[in-house]
C-alpha cells in the first residue's frame, strides 16, 4: 500500500482533494496521482479573478472594484497568451442565452467579474456598517484568507479560510465566496474551517454561510456545532485510507462533460496511456 505522499506528493489532504476523491475516484487519479494537465475553464478562470480582487480589496487595496478586477483579470489573460493558449478554445460554463450566445466565455467574465466584485464590495460594507466586524488575527490582520492546519489523528489537513466575521453579537462567523450560480449542497467546508480556527487560533466559529457573487448576498446561515474534531476526523482517515489503497472507482454523470481531465478517462473512453508513461519515466 502506498503511501498519501507517494501517490500524490503530499502528505496532506484538503477540503478540495476530499470532495474531489469523493466525487468521482478515476478523476482524483488522473489529476492528483497521475498529474494528468486539466483543461483551461473560464468558470475557474474568472472565479478566481474574482476571488483575488475580493481578497486585495479587503487587505485594503485603495482602487475601485472594477479597477482591481480589471488588472487581475488582464495579467491572468497575459499568462495564457504567454503559455501559447487560444483563448477561443477555453471551456466555458453556464446555458447559451441572448445576451450570452456564447455561454459564460471570456466576454461573460470580463463583463460580469466587475459587478460580482462591486456586489462584494457593497455587501460587506453594508455588513460592516451593521455591527459585523473582521476577527483579528494575533498578528492584527483581519481574518482574510486565513492559513489554517488541522492534525487528526493520522492525517494533516490543511486550507485557507476566504473570510472571518464577528456578528454584533459576537458569534464568530465562517463565510466561503462562490462564484457559481449553485451553492453547495453541503456545509462541510465550513466546518472544517471552524475547525481550523480552533485549532490554529482557539476560537471556533458556530456559524458559517456561503456567499454567493452572482446573488451578492450570504445564501442562509448555518450552524457549525455538529462539525467536532473526532467527527471529521474519522470522515478524512477514511477517504486517506481510501486513497492509499487506490480505490479510485469513476463516477459518470451529467458532470463528465464539463471534466477537466475526460480525455484521460477510459469510463469516458479516453487513454490514460501518456500519462502511465510519464509516471513510469519519473519514477525510474
Amino acid at each position: 500500500m502506498a503511501s498519501l505522499e507517494i501517490l500524490t506528493g503530499r502528505n496532506y489532504l484538503s477540503y478540495s482533494s476530499l470532495t474531489s476523491w469523493l466525487d468521482c475516484g478515476e478523476r482524483f487519479r488522473l489529476e492528483r496521482v497521475m498529474g494528468a494537465p486539466q483543461q483551461d475553464a473560464w468558470w475557474f478562470i474568472g472565479g478566481h479573478t474574482v476571488h483575488t480582487a475580493t481578497e486585495l480589496l479587503d487587505k485594503g487595496d485603495e482602487r475601485s472594484p472594477a479597477a482591481v478586477f480589471r488588472s487581475v483579470w488582464n495579467t491572468a489573460i497575459q499568462e495564457l497568451h504567454d503559455k501559447g493558449v487560444d483563448i477561443d478554445t477555453i471551456k466555458a460554463g453556464g446555458r447559451k442565452s441572448a445576451q450570452w450566445p456564447n455561454k459564460e466565455n471570456h466576454h461573460y467574465w470580463s463583463q460580469m467579474g466587475p459587478v460580482m466584485v462591486e456586489g462584494w464590495v457593497r455587501w460587506r460594507d453594508a455588513t460592516l456598517h451593521k455591527g459585523w466586524q473582521f476577527y483579528v488575527l494575533p498578528d492584527g490582520t483581519p481574518a482574510v484568507e486565513v492559513p489554517v492546519q488541522i492534525e487528526f489523528d493520522d492525517v494533516l489537513v490543511k486550507g485557507y479560510i476566504d473570510r472571518v466575521f464577528v456578528t454584533e453579537d459576537g458569534e464568530a462567523v465562517v463565510v466561503d465566496l462562490k462564484s457559481g450560480s449553485r451553492t453547495p449542497d453541503s456545509t462541510l467546508q465550513l466546518g472544517v474551517y471552524a475547525l481550523g480556527m480552533e485549532r490554529n487560533f482557539g476560537i471556533k466559529p458556530t456559524l458559517g454561510a456561503y456567499y454567493m457573487t452572482r446573488k451578492v448576498d450570504i445564501d442562509g446561515m448555518n450552524s457549525l456545532l455538529h462539525y467536532t474534531h473526532d467527527v471529521v476526523g474519522k470522515w478524512f482517515s477514511n477517504a486517506k485510507r481510501g486513497i492509499e489503497v487506490q480505490a479510485f472507482v469513476p463516477h459518470v454523470g451529467p458532470f463528465c462533460g464539463s471534466c477537466g481531465v475526460a480525455k484521460y478517462c477510459k469510463a469516458m473512453g479516453g487513454d490514460d496511456s501518456e500519462l502511465v508513461r510519464a509516471k513510469q519515466d519519473a519514477t525510474s
